[in-house]
């Protein structure tokens, strides 16, 4: 966790955001597939930019995102 929280508050947070999103979640069935895929198209390619700073030429470093992004 490079930028997140260390303490016991933050998994407390963490868990009873978790247990919210259990009810919440019949509320978000009622929106439609072609209004999710163009968000999910979008957080997609932000997560390429990542790739950017791979140093591809050193086998042990590249592999992993590589099998990831598979």
């Amino acid at each position: 966790m490079e930028a997140g929280g260390r303490t016991g508050l933050t998994a407390l947070v963490t868990g009873i955001m978790f247990l919210l999103t259990i009810f919440l979640a019949p509320l978000f069935v009622a929106i439609p597939y072609a209004a999710t895929g163009p968000a999910l198209i979008y957080v997609g390619f932000l997560m390429l930019k990542g790739f950017t700073e791979i140093d591809f030429t050193d086998f042990d470093e590249a592999i992993g995102p590589c099998v990831m992004m598979m």
